[in-house]
C-alpha cells in the first residue's frame, strides 16, 4: 500500500514538471515565479487533509441477533428487530456502545453517550427510542 501524501506529492510535482516541459519559456524569473505560485497551497492544489478516525469496537451482535432486551417479551423483540435491522442500522454488526446503550437503557436506566465522530451515536439514542416508540407505546394498558 503506498503511502497517500507521497501519492498525492508525486502527481502534483509530475503535473508542474509537464507545465515547465510543455510550456517553457526563455525567462528564467517566469519560470521560478510559475513553480513557486503552483506549489502553493490552493492555486493548482489544496494540501491533503488526513484526518484518522478510531476503530470502534464491534458488540457481538447484529440487531437481527439479539436474544434478549430486558422489558420486552418474545413478540415485542421481534418487532423491533425487524424494524431497527432494516432501516436504522442495517445487517451489520452494531458497535459495542450502541449495544450498551440499548441494554442499559431498557433496564431502566439514564444514559449518556459521548463518541468520536462517525461512531453511531445517533443509532445509540435512537435505538432505546424505537423500543419505546414501536413496542412500548402500543402495549395495551395494564
Amino acid at each position: 500500500m503506498k503511502n497517500p501524501i507521497q501519492v498525492f506529492d508525486k502527481i502534483k510535482d509530475s503535473f508542474i514538471l509537464y507545465v515547465k516541459t510543455a510550456f517553457s519559456t526563455r525567462y528564467p524569473v517566469f519560470e521560478q515565479e510559475r513553480e513557486t505560485l503552483l506549489n502553493q497551497d490552493k492555486i493548482f492544489a489544496r494540501s491533503p487533509w488526513v484526518e484518522p478516525l478510531p476503530i470502534y469496537k464491534p458488540s457481538d451482535y447484529k440487531i437481527s441477533e439479539i436474544d434478549s432486551i430486558a422489558n420486552l417479551n418474545d413478540e415485542e423483540l421481534k418487532v423491533f428487530k425487524d424494524i431497527a435491522s432494516k432501516g436504522l442500522v442495517g445487517d451489520f454488526k452494531i458497535y459495542q456502545h450502541q449495544y450498551e446503550m440499548l441494554t442499559k437503557a431498557m433496564e431502566g436506566n439514564h444514559c449518556v453517550i459521548t463518541s468520536g465522530t462517525g461512531s453511531g451515536k445517533t443509532e445509540s439514542f435512537l435505538l432505546p427510542l424505537f423500543v419505546l416508540l414501536l413496542v412500548l407505546e402500543h402495549r395495551p394498558a395494564s
